[in-house]
């Protein structure tokens, strides 16, 4: 939608034919420049990427020697913008990528479009099926990088819902970065904030409400639209409207965010070192009955041992005195049962 706005307020996206069209989930169209889509998946394949992921790289890989042939391409991709200005491009994997384009086009701005993590994950669970908590991972991964890439650069923040609520103030906040002009007729454009659009309407309660999206992921939501208000009563007193002077904010929000989480994980880690302490003394308690109940049983043994020993003693006793016949073989035959009775006793005790 933003996109499509600039577009037609005089910002160059590339000719119509290589702009992604439109499809079930946008009927509009993308405005996507194929050209930029295909260098993005291939950077992002490149690096072990998924369609929307980029594992970790390290720090400089836009410098690496590997992709000198993707660079090329790009650079000839960029040159045939030379004779159109202004021109950009829409391409959401780019947000990952930044270091690799802001490298090749300097004094790039940015425009970092916002909505609710809640409203993107139900759209991606509606078109492609993806679970509420995997598309929740997208949007602040997307977001993070949106915000930590375009660090020392000119950006603006919009929020997908504040063109539905004043869309004419959005609109002229927008061009006027981009410096493009306000046309005198421009509320014929406003068929482009079409109410259609907005599917997967959520709101602040909604959001909080969900609970397969983590809270460090709602809290930086909000951080997001109170450095957004902010920055729009900083411009309605007449400040500076290009320069990044919001750029300490949209920090301190990643510094909150990353002290939330580090707090957060070592909240997780205290909790799974006390359950396990909790665990290890359940099992201590446990050992130690064990081994008293396998003293009561050893005992037990003993005294069964004994029994029977004294038992059998009793039995031979009496068998020699008057089962046995008399005779000359009575005491060689008296040893023999007693060994066997032996053997067999061990048996009982090896």
């Amino acid at each position: 939608m933003v996109a499509r706005l600039l577009n037609l307020c005089g910002l160059y996206l590339g000719p119509e034919e290589l702009l992604l069209g439109p499809n079930r989930g946008n009927p509009q169209g993308h405005f996507e420049h194929m050209g930029f889509l295909e260098i993005d998946e291939a950077l992002m394949r490149h690096f072990g990427g998924g369609l929307y992921n980029l594992p970790p790289v390290e720090s400089g890989w836009e410098n690496d020697p590997s992709i000198e042939a993707l660079r090329r391409k790009a650079q000839a991709l960029i040159g045939t913008f030379a004779d159109h200005a202004p021109w950009g491009w829409k391409e959401p994997r780019t947000t990952l990528l930044l270091p690799f384009w802001k490298k090749l086009i300097p004094n790039i701005r940015f425009v970092v479009c916002v909505r609710s993590p809640l409203e993107v994950a139900n759209s991606l669970n509606k078109r492609e099926a993806m679970p509420i908590q995997e598309g929740a991972f997208l949007w602040n991964l997307y977001m993070q990088s949106a915000v930590r890439n375009t660090v020392g650069s000119l950006r603006m923040m919009t929020f997908y819902e504040d063109f539905f609520y004043e869309p004419m103030v959005e609109m002229e906040r927008l061009l006027e970065f981009c410096g493009l002009e306000t046309p005198a007729d421009s509320k014929r454009f406003l068929h482009v904030v079409s109410g259609d659009l907005r599917r997967n309407v959520s709101n602040i309660t909604d959001l909080f409400e969900e609970k397969t999206i983590p809270l460090e992921y709602k809290l930086f939501y909000l951080a997001l639209r109170a450095v957004s208000l902010r920055e729009r009563r900083n411009l309605a007193r007449g400040a500076n409207k290009t320069e990044s002077s919001l750029g300490e904010s949209w920090g301190a929000v990643l510094d909150a965010v990353a002290r939330f989480n580090d707090e957060s994980a070592l909240a997780r880690c205290q909790a799974e070192l006390t359950s396990l302490h909790v665990t290890v003394r359940e099992r201590e308690r446990l050992l130690i009955q064990v081994r008293a109940e396998n003293n009561i049983l050893r005992d037990a043994l003993d005294v069964m041992e004994r029994s029977l020993t004294c038992q059998i003693m009793k039995i031979m006793e009496r068998f020699r005195g008057s089962i046995l016949p008399t005779g000359p073989f009575r005491g060689e035959l008296y040893d023999r049962c007693l060994l066997r009775l032996k053997r067999f006793s061990a048996k009982f005790n090896p």
